[in-house]
């Protein structure tokens, strides 16, 4: 008899311009998020991140863990973010997950940045 393997935990990144960590329910903010509170009760809160002033570099930050300038994001929107970066989706994607974004792309003058895109399974 072998042991069955334990399951992968799912893994939902959220990214939402203009909200900051106090302005969720769940940390005392004035606006009821009860999805995202639910969200926060049945899962793991990632606190040691550090987000920039506009979009496209934190959004490269979240996508290759590092420094937006290091990535050719920085300092401000619609910097390219480098080919030669990996990003966490293909890391994911290397170790057996179905990976997906949505939403606004924002690291590229190209919404659809092929090269990227082709590291999620889905992308709207």
């Amino acid at each position: 008899m072998h042991a069955a393997a334990p399951a992968k935990p799912n893994v939902v990144y959220i990214l939402s311009d203009d909200v900051g960590w106090g302005d969720l329910s769940v940390h005392g903010g004035g606006v009821p998020t009860p999805n995202i509170d639910r969200l926060f009760a049945r899962g793991v809160e990632l606190t040691q991140f550090m987000g920039w002033c506009v979009c496209s570099p934190t959004r490269a930050m979240l996508l290759t863990g590092r420094h937006p300038i290091r990535v050719g994001t920085a300092p401000e929107v619609g910097g390219e973010l480098d080919l030669a970066e990996t990003t966490i989706a293909e890391g994911f994607k290397a170790n057996g997950y179905r990976t997906g974004v949505f939403g606004k792309w924002h690291n590229g003058s190209d919404p659809d940045t092929p090269e990227f895109r082709a590291a999620f399974y889905e992308a709207f």
